[in-house]
């Protein structure tokens, strides 16, 4: 079974963030991926010690948020969609992320777009997909927002 991956993305003043998440049973999976709007450099920040305190919100993280894609259930993966998406909404939260990201960045461990090597989305243009399997595939559909 394919699994069908769900995205929402946003716009800060240096950075994009793309809150991507499936919700597919019996194993969902949670990420998000910050680019630099100046390099295009990107990276996959979920595990990020900021981005991984706002999402869980004081609560301890578990053996599936070891690594930058998060494996868990399907609830679990809406609700750290969900949450995410609120912070990024969130004109003091979003300033909060892009002051982590700069951190992050400073790292030099981010690539260039073209030489990312995350998964790929149910949404990249290489992808063999019917229309069935993209979250907007009626004409006029606009997107949900949480």
């Amino acid at each position: 079974m394919q699994q069908k991956q769900q995205i929402r993305s946003f716009e800060g003043d240096f950075y994009y963030f793309d809150v991507i998440w499936s919700s597919t049973k019996p194993t969902s999976t949670f990420e998000i991926r910050a680019t630099n709007a100046d390099s295009g450099a990107t990276s996959t920040v979920t595990n990020n010690e900021t981005v991984k305190s706002l999402i869980l919100d004081g609560k301890k993280p578990d053996d599936g948020m070891k690594t930058a894609v998060w494996s868990c259930n399907a609830v679990d993966a809406q609700k750290f969609a969900d949450r995410s998406i609120g912070l990024f909404e969130n004109e003091t939260y979003m300033q909060q992320l892009e002051d982590a990201m700069n951190d992050d960045y400073a790292s030099g461990n981010w690539v260039s777009e073209d030489e990312f090597e995350g998964d790929n989305l149910a949404f990249d243009e290489n992808t063999d997909l019917d229309d069935d399997d993209f979250l907007l595939d009626a004409p006029g559909q606009e997107e949900d927002f949480f």
